[in-house]
């Protein structure tokens, strides 16, 4: 092994593949033992895991306020997460429920596809009214490892319903629980046995299905370019899809669901209208602020002895907001100052100098001041039905129509952006 023309050859990508494809599968045969699963002497009980932290950076990871859960939010990664919360918080058999996350969350160790051991982490946690206990996956998009884990996941609930305390393992597929129109926990666990069946026999064939369905997300994109032909929209930007997608399926699935309002299917694209809007803002001012810090003073705060006291409150206040977006990019308020820089542009009173001079300059301009009436129209339908949940939309048909007008108003901003260069 060691002479020359061995030698050189053993650090090539090629030679260490094969010699790891044929050792491994020798070793694990000799040194991996598979064991019947038991149930331990340790009881842990949910009440006492500690709060943790989560990420909540829209679109792809979400907080969603739940109240049958013990922590004040639940963490999801998926819209279907975020939908299964939400079925639960409605469920009249749901008791409690929580997410399966954190450093405290239960781990199933498994044998992969490959004879490795690997871990897996189900979704949630649920009890119902009769004090069954769930172990819930949701599941979008299968791969080869689903049915391991599956099996698992099978065998811990068994072992773990060894002294009275019974425990199922429910496997939902997004086909099953979108087309589902079950409002109870127990329904939708009848629903999906079919599938739990289906699957855990593919490990006694060793057979994977074809893709010959439509993928979650490809169902997904096909109900998002549905809505998008209906508006009329042919020129959505790419940057903004995932949003308008996650936003359409979401007041898709909560109408068929017959939730009591619609409000929020329209959080995903809060984030986008802010950015957008914070964007126009610094386009527009941020090459005109004075860097020295005595300029700068003044330039957000000039000289407003005309105007009477509440009239110089609310202009001193939105340089403040002004200064904290384009000085120290604090995103503040984005939306509501873009808002009131644009009414101010379009009136001829008061003349104000500093930054109330520059804004004049570029918001008067017709794109502008075109856009006002869109802005305008979606800042107050954010506030009173999105944001601070003055009213409940309970009209389906109006929330498909303010969900066009949404996307349409994201596109007009965006354009907006392209269209005014940065001064």
């Amino acid at each position: 092994m060691y002479a020359g023309e061995v030698d050189h050859r053993m650090s090539n990508g090629d030679v260490a593949e094969h010699i790891r494809a044929t050792f491994a599968p020798l070793i694990r045969e000799r040194t991996v033992e598979t064991k019947l699963r038991t149930r331990g002497e340790e009881i842990l009980h949910l009440s006492d895991w500690k709060p943790f932290q989560a990420a909540n950076l829209p679109p792809k990871k979400l907080c969603v306020a739940a109240t049958k859960t013990l922590f004040n939010l639940t963490p999801c990664d998926l819209d279907l997460e975020k939908q299964f919360t939400q079925f639960c918080d409605e469920a009249e058999d749901v008791i409690a429920f929580a997410k399966n996350a954190g450093p405290q969350k239960i781990q199933i160790d498994y044998k992969a596809v490959n004879g490795r051991q690997s871990f897996y982490v189900p979704d949630f946690l649920v009890r119902d009214k009769d004090d069954k206990h769930y172990l819930v996956e949701t599941k979008g998009q299968q791969d080869t490892s689903v049915p391991f884990k599956a099996s698992a996941a099978v065998a811990w609930c068994e072992a773990a319903s060894k002294r009275g305390q019974k425990w199922q393992y429910l496997f939902v597929p997004q086909a099953v629980f979108e087309d589902s129109a079950d409002e109870s926990l127990a329904e939708l666990a009848r629903a999906c046995i079919p599938s739990l069946k289906h699957l855990l026999g593919k490990l006694k064939t060793e057979q994977l299905d074809l893709p010959l369905e439509a993928t979650p997300e490809e169902i997904k994109e096909e109900r998002t370019d549905r809505v998008l032909e209906e508006a009329g929209i042919s020129d959505l930007p790419e940057e903004l899809r995932i949003y308008v997608m996650q936003a359409v399926n979401q007041l898709a699935y909560d109408r068929k669901k017959n939730y009591p309002q619609f409000g929020g299917a329209f959080q995903p694209l809060l984030y986008p209208f802010e950015a957008l809007c914070g964007e126009i803002l610094h386009r527009a001012l941020s090459n005109q602020v004075p860097t020295h810090r005595s300029e700068a003073e003044y330039y957000f705060q000039p000289d407003m002895s005309d105007l009477s006291p509440s009239q110089e409150n609310i202009y001193a206040k939105n340089g403040r907001y002004l200064r904290k977006n384009l000085v120290y990019a604090q995103n503040n308020n984005r939306v509501g100052v873009l808002l009131f820089c644009l009414e101010y542009a379009g009136k001829t009173q008061p003349e104000l100098g500093g930054i109330w001079r520059d804004v004049r300059g570029c918001f008067a301009t017709k794109s502008m001041q075109d856009a006002y009436r869109v802005l305008d129209s979606m800042y107050r339908f954010r506030n009173r039905y999105v944001a601070h949940g003055d009213e409940q939309l309970q009209d389906g048909e109006k929330a498909d129509a303010a969900m066009k007008e949404w996307i349409n108003g994201l596109i007009q901003l965006s354009k907006l952006i392209a269209k005014e260069p940065a001064v």
